[in-house]
C-alpha cells in the first residue's frame, strides 16, 4: 500500500511507524545519497521533535517550527560537539527535498530557506552554548568533553550512576530518556513529552540498526 504522508498521528504506534516508515524512503533516496546520509537519525529528530513538541508533521510543519526544532531543541535535547551542525544541517537540508520532491509539499520548500548558508554556524553556535542545556544535557555534555567512554549504553549507564551523587537528577525526577545515536560518541537525551512511551525501546533498536547498516 503506497505511504499516505496526510495520515493521522492519532497514537504512538501511529507515529512511530509513520515516522520510520518515511525516515526508511528517505534513505532510498537520490537527496539522501546526494548529502551521504546512511542513519537518518537527525530526519527521524526532526520528525519526532516536530510532532511531540510542536505538534506538526511534514504536512503542517512551517518555518517557524523548523526553526524551533533545528535551532532550539536540538541543542538542548542532542549531546554532541558543536561542529556535528556540520552534518546535522545538511541531513536536514536533504530531507526537506526529499519531502517537496516525492510528495510535492509547497512548505517545505518554505521550511528549507531556513536553512541558508549561515545555517550551520548558527547551529553550531546554538550546540556550544551553555545556557541551551537542560540538567541532563550539561551532566552528559560534562562527560563528553572529559572522554568518558559513552560508546554502549550499558557504560553510558554506568557513568551516569557514578555522577548520581547529588549531579544527575535525584530519583523523584523525571528521567532522561537516552538515546544513542550515529556515532557512539553522540548521545540524545530528551526529557519525556506526553506523547512519548511504550515504544520508547522499538525506536532505539530501530536507530540502532540504521547505525549498523551506515
Amino acid at each position: 500500500m503506497a505511504f499516505d504522508i496526510r495520515q493521522r498521528l492519532g497514537g504512538e504506534e501511529v507515529a512511530w511507524r509513520y515516522q520510520n516508515s518515511l525516515v526508511e524512503q528517505f534513505l532510498a533516496s537520490p537527496e539522501a545519497e546526494r548529502a551521504g546520509v546512511r542513519a537518518g537519525n537527525y530526519a527521524y529528530d526532526l520528525l519526532e521533535f516536530a510532532w511531540n513538541y510542536e505538534g506538526v508533521t511534514p504536512v503542517t510543519m512551517q518555518p517557524a517550527n523548523l526553526r524551533e526544532v533545528v535551532f532550539n531543541l536540538f541543542p538542548r535535547k542532542i549531546t554532541c560537539f558543536p561542529d556535528e551542525a556540520a552534518n546535522i544541517v545538511p541531513e536536514v537540508r536533504a530531507f526537506l527535498q526529499f519531502l517537496s520532491r516525492a510528495f510535492s509539499l509547497a512548505n517545505a520548500d518554505r521550511c528549507l530557506k531556513c536553512l541558508d548558508d549561515g545555517a550551520v554556524e548558527q547551529l553550531r553556535r546554538a550546540l556550544d552554548d551553555p545556557r541551551n542545556y537542560g540538567m541532563a544535557k550539561s551532566v552528559l555534555m560534562k562527560g563528553l568533553r572529559e572522554g568518558a567512554d559513552f560508546s554502549t549504553p550499558e557504560k553510558l549507564e554506568a557513568w551516569l550512576a557514578r555522577q548520581s551523587g547529588g549531579v544527575f537528577p535525584p530519583r523523584h525526577l523525571e528521567q532522561p530518556d537516552i538515546q544513542m545515536v550515529d556515532d557512539p560518541y553522540m548521545l540524545q537525551a530528551a526529557s519525556r513529552s506526553p506523547r512519548r512511551g511504550a515504544d520508547k525501546g522499538r525506536r532505539k533498536m530501530q536507530k540502532a540498526s540504521r547505525r549498523r547498516n551506515r
